[in-house]
């Protein structure tokens, strides 16, 4: 009975030990995450063929899905600023992002697309939100 309860208490310890590793290793891979995808989306506004690497049918997905993933890697790495502010940061980002598209890809500033970003900004934030309280930050 006490080798059960030593080799438990040794799981406990491990797993402890793994976590607080964990903690210290997230922020860094969030801000990993942040930059990079910041930088990809640079690159899709500046370069005129990005928007080609994806079906049409996909394009309003894209851009959900990638603000959605950008808000929630800034959101990791910013913990302590307020959620309000970092959705409002990458909104903006996202309208600018679609005003360079109007020199760069040579078409009309498409709200709608800006309107996307916003929705995704905004789960993207709220998820990684929900997802830092579940794990205690």
């Amino acid at each position: 009975m006490n080798h059960w309860k030593f080799g438990v208490s040794k799981c406990a310890n491990d797993c402890v030990k793994v976590l607080v590793t964990l903690k210290h290793f997230w922020p860094r891979a969030f801000l990993c995450c942040s930059v990079t995808f910041t930088i990809a989306m640079l690159w899709a506004a500046v370069v005129p063929s990005a928007g080609g690497y994806l079906a049409s049918r996909h394009h309003r997905s894209a851009h959900l899905i990638s603000y959605a993933a950008l808000a929630f890697a800034w959101r990791g790495t910013l913990t302590r600023t307020p959620t309000w502010i970092l959705v409002i940061a990458v909104i903006a980002f996202g309208f600018l992002q679609e005003g360079v598209e109007v020199v760069t890809h040579a078409h009309p500033y498409e709200l709608s697309d800006a309107m996307l970003d916003a929705v995704g900004a905004l789960v993207g934030a709220v998820g990684a939100r929900v997802a830092l309280r579940i794990l205690g930050n």
